[in-house]
């Protein structure tokens, strides 16, 4: 193998090193993020019970509530009761018996709507044991899920100070003024320093047509050849 041609295989290597390392990093940022997103569904599956449970304590609330209005209103009638019994006047003994049966009237009333909000209430919890079952399950599943984001986070870091190490004896192999070369046109496309030349005349990056001493410089080897059209180096498939 040429000089030139074992430049070139250098670069060649360098540039998979470079890329293996872009593509762990890549990996490295996207699992915590994958990480915090099945963090969220956790939370917002626990915000979904607290809600249940929320929903069955305002229910106890209002039947609650409703028990204080009851005694109230029991106790506002053995008032009225006595009053009875201490009054002479027919038309105060009438009245206060109409105050009685309003309140008994509405004693009623209040109990037939304790007994609708404490079978809301029995739904409501059993509605929390369920959703507190399946959030259980849930949890654990996700909690496995996070477990192997976090297995693989430390795997990616171990594998990235692998190709790192790999990366700078790589680096170690290009003579300084190709790597300036090639570290100039790889911070500028993004993508790749090196390229092939496709079906003989056209460039991997930018995909136009190069010149007929250019697509011969290639396949002849004769050192570092570049598009004219975008820079990158440029070498024969199979190299």
């Amino acid at each position: 193998m040429t000089e030139k041609a074992d430049a070139l295989r250098n670069l060649l290597i360098l540039q998979e090193r470079d890329q293996r390392v872009r593509e762990l990093r890549r990996q490295l940022q996207a699992l915590p993020r994958e990480k915090d997103s099945l963090e969220a569904r956790i939370k917002d599956r626990g915000a979904a019970l607290q809600q249940h449970r929320l929903d069955a304590q305002h229910v106890e609330t209002q039947r609650k509530e409703l028990d204080l209005e009851v005694q109230s209103h029991k106790h506002q009638i053995a008032k009225y009761r006595q009053q009875q019994l201490q009054t002479r006047k027919n038309d105060e003994y009438a009245a206060l018996g109409h105050e009685i049966e309003r309140a008994e009237k509405r004693i009623v009333e209040i109990e037939d709507r304790e007994l609708d909000l404490m079978e809301k209430f029995e739904a409501a919890q059993k509605a929390v044991a369920s959703e507190s079952a399946q959030v259980a399950e849930f949890e654990k599943a996700v909690r496995a899920q996070i477990a192997d984001v976090e297995k693989k986070l430390r795997a990616v870091e171990a594998q990235i100070a692998e190709a790192e190490a790999e990366r700078t004896t790589a680096r170690a192999g290009v003579a300084p003024d190709i790597l300036k070369r090639y570290q100039r046109i790889l911070d500028h496309r993004g993508d790749a320093a090196l390229v092939p030349l496709v079906h003989g005349s056209i460039c991997g990056g930018c995909h136009m047509k190069v010149t007929s001493q250019t697509s011969l410089d290639v396949k002849a080897a004769r050192g570092i050849v570049a598009c004219e059209n975008c820079g990158r180096i440029l070498y024969e498939p199979g190299e």
